[in-house]
C-alpha cells in the first residue's frame, strides 16, 4: 500500500493519497508540513485505524494552542476544528475532554465576552448579533446578557457616549441629537433607552 501526501488547492491544506487515488483532506496547522502519517500498514482498514489514533494527539494539541490565545465558546472551537478538517469523532472527544478539565465554560466565557464588549461601548442587540455571527447558540444567553448588562449599566454606557458625541457638536442642535441617537443605535443600543436618557439627562 502505497501513501503520499501533497499540497491541496489552498494555503495549508494537504490531501492523502493512498495508491495514487485522494483518500482525506487534512491541515498543516494540525499535521505540520511534513505529516508523519502510518507507513506499511497490511490493509487501508490498517491505516485508517492508525490514522485517527494519530489524529487524536495532534488535533489536541491544536486546540490547546489556539486555547492559550483566547478562550473559545464550544460551537466556535467546534467551527475551527472542522475548518482543518477534524473527523467528527475525534472533535466531539476533544471538546468533551476540553470542557471536562475547565478549558470550555460557555456560561463563564458569555460573561467575560459581554462585559468586555460593554467595555468596547457595544449596546446589547449589538452583542447578540455579534455572536450570531460566531454561530454561537448560548442557552438562557438572554438572562447572563440582563445580569451581566443591566438597565444601569446600558444607561451608563449612553451616557457616556451621548455626552461625548453631543459635547462635540452641540446637544442643542436637533439634527446633532438625531445623528447621536443614530450612532448609538448603530452600537446596538436600545431607541427607547436613549431618549429616556436624553430627555431626563439633556433636554431642557
Amino acid at each position: 500500500m502505497k501513501i503520499s501526501c501533497i499540497q491541496g488547492s489552498k494555503r495549508g491544506h494537504l490531501l492523502i493519497h493512498i495508491n495514487e487515488e485522494p483518500w482525506k483532506e487534512i491541515h498543516s496547522s494540525v499535521w505540520g508540513n511534513r505529516p508523519a502519517l502510518p507507513q506499511d500498514c497490511s490493509s487501508l482498514q490498517s491505516f485508517v485505524e492508525h490514522f485517527y489514533e494519530l489524529e487524536y494527539p495532534a488535533a489536541k494539541q491544536f486546540t490547546l494552542r489556539k486555547l492559550a490565545v483566547r478562550s473559545y465558546f464550544v460551537q466556535e472551537l467546534q467551527s475551527a476544528l472542522q475548518k482543518v478538517f477534524i473527523s467528527e469523532p475525534t472533535s466531539i472527544k476533544i471538546l468533551a475532554e476540553m470542557t471536562r478539565l475547565g478549558f470550555l465554560d460557555d456560561q463563564a466565557h458569555s460573561e467575560r465576552w459581554i462585559r468586555s464588549q460593554a467595555a468596547k461601548k457595544w449596546g446589547p442587540y449589538a452583542i447578540v448579533q455579534k455572536l450570531r455571527a460566531k454561530g454561537v447558540v448560548i442557552e438562557d444567553f438572554s438572562q447572563i446578557l440582563a445580569e451581566e448588562y443591566g438597565a444601569e449599566e446600558r444607561k451608563k454606557q449612553i451616557r457616556a457616549l451621548l455626552n461625548k458625541k453631543l459635547a462635540a457638536r452641540g446637544e442643542s442642535l436637533y439634527p446633532e441629537r438625531q445623528k447621536a441617537i443614530s450612532s448609538l443605535m448603530r452600537k446596538g443600543f436600545d431607541l427607547q433607552e436613549i431618549q429616556d436618557v436624553l430627555k431626563t439627562e439633556f433636554y431642557d
